[in-house]
């Protein structure tokens, strides 16, 4: 068994997550080769892979290479890669999320689309407000305004089928800053980006306008919470992510309740029937519960947690299993991905990490 794991963070660097894969692997006895892009013998290195894992993090530059490297290994040499084909089509694509959960019949809240400025003007002029603006691409609730009026949609649809935005140059976004941090934290935060443009050492996290499509999405009240669901092949870990205070956005905010008792297991249901539908078996999902009481599904990704830090899913007590049985059990979700991913249920667990480690 040969595992090839992509430097996710730059040459020579790891995230947290990708860094305990290799402590993983390695306590198993099991080959694991780190590589970059960049270096000359990548796509040998790549070739000879029986598992190529390619996290991919949410800066223009990193889906660059992962939209390169990702078809060609898996489409055309036939390298077993993670994230899979359909996982990376969705990730960091919130319409074609759309798209594809309402072509198979999953809940979401009602969302619309316009890629031509009139047909989104004549709708926003006759809508139901409050309305969701949404980016395509942004995590964290960036590139996600909420909407009270005509006049402030169509704020929104001129500048998308104008000169387009990011989620840092979005509307708002430095208010957004300012008020959660503080305004010398965005004055530091902006000046320091700018001098390190200067010199040459800066990587925009965004290049790339979004423009020339708008997305908006029904807004549902009541709810001081959503529901994050992981899904990991048999097993699913789910916690509640608690809204910003004053603010309808629970994504970024840190305040997270991991009691299993609070959890709808509906969630855990439909997360597992969408990730046997997709063929996509490692997937994380937001849920919030509509006016109907039902959970919609908001956005989906295949990657999860801080870079630095790692996911805040390890915190959960235990996991549920297919049947929807609940098993007790610190949690390691870097370990049941790659349990997946090998096929090896037989995999031995790290022993506990000392504060700090990976």
């Amino acid at each position: 068994m040969n595992v090839v794991i992509h430097e996710d963070l730059g040459p020579g660097e790891l995230s947290w997550t990708c860094a305990r894969y290799v402590r993983i692997l390695e306590h198993n006895g099991i080959r694991c080769v780190r590589t970059h892009l960049t270096q000359r013998d990548f796509w040998k290195k790549a070739a000879a892979a029986d598992l190529f894992i390619f996290r991919c993090g949410l800066r223009d530059y990193d889906q660059q290479l992962a939209e390169i490297v990702l078809p060609v290994l898996g489409e055309l040499m036939n390298v077993a890669c993670f994230p899979n084909h359909r996982a990376k089509l969705l990730y960091e694509d919130k319409i074609r999320q759309s798209f594809a959960l309402q072509s198979l019949g999953f809940d979401m809240p009602r969302s619309w689309v316009f890629f031509d400025r009139r047909a989104a003007r004549d709708f926003v002029l006759e809508a139901d407000y409050p309305l969701v603006f949404k980016l395509r691409r942004g995590a964290g609730s960036k590139g996600v305004a909420l909407l009270s009026s005509p006049k402030e949609a169509l704020r929104y649809t001129e500048l998308m089928f104008g000169r387009g935005t990011t989620a840092e140059t979005l509307p708002g976004a430095t208010r957004r800053v300012v008020d959660e941090k503080g305004l010398i934290h965005a004055v530091r935060k902006s000046v320091g980006a700018l001098r390190r443009s200067w010199s040459g050492e800066e990587i925009w996290a965004s290049w790339q306008r979004e423009r020339n499509y708008v997305y908006f999405q029904e807004y549902l009240p009541g709810n001081d919470h959503d529901t994050r669901v992981v899904v990991i092949g048999r097993r699913a870990l789910a916690f509640q992510r608690l809204n910003r205070p004053g603010d309808f956005r629970a994504s970024g905010s840190g305040l997270d309740r991991f009691d299993p008792a609070l959890i709808d297991k509906r969630t855990v249901r439909i997360a597992f029937d969408v990730c046997a539908r997709l063929g996509t078996p490692i997937m994380a999902f937001d849920f919030l519960e509509g006016a109907d009481g039902a959970p919609k599904i908001v956005e989906m990704s295949f990657a999860y947690g801080s870079p630095r830090t790692g996911p805040r899913a390890d915190s959960c007590p235990g996991y549920w299993t297919l049947d929807l049985e609940w098993v007790d059990e610190a949690v390691d979700t870097a370990h049941y991905e790659l349990a997946e991913l090998l096929g090896r249920e037989d995999l031995r667990r790290l022993p506990k990490a000392r504060a700090g480690e990976a």
